[in-house]
């Protein structure tokens, strides 16, 4: 699951590092198996599934 503060009807790679926050270990996507966890993220949750060759994708353009 992904939770969001934002509204949601896909998970869009182009937004991940967007957001101005440096989030819980970094900026980045973050996923859960917890729908409850995932609230705490944000009220917005949708389920996903990561394909294993993304599970651990380098995603170029994001600052740190």
């Amino acid at each position: 699951y992904h939770g969001s503060p934002n509204k949601f009807t896909k998970f869009d790679r182009k937004l991940i590092g967007t957001r101005t926050d440096p989030g819980f270990a970094g900026r980045g996507a973050y996923t859960t198996t917890s729908k409850d966890v995932a609230g705490r993220w944000g009220p917005h949750i949708m389920e996903t599934e990561i394909p294993d060759a993304m599970k651990f994708a380098e995603i170029t353009g994001i600052s740190h």
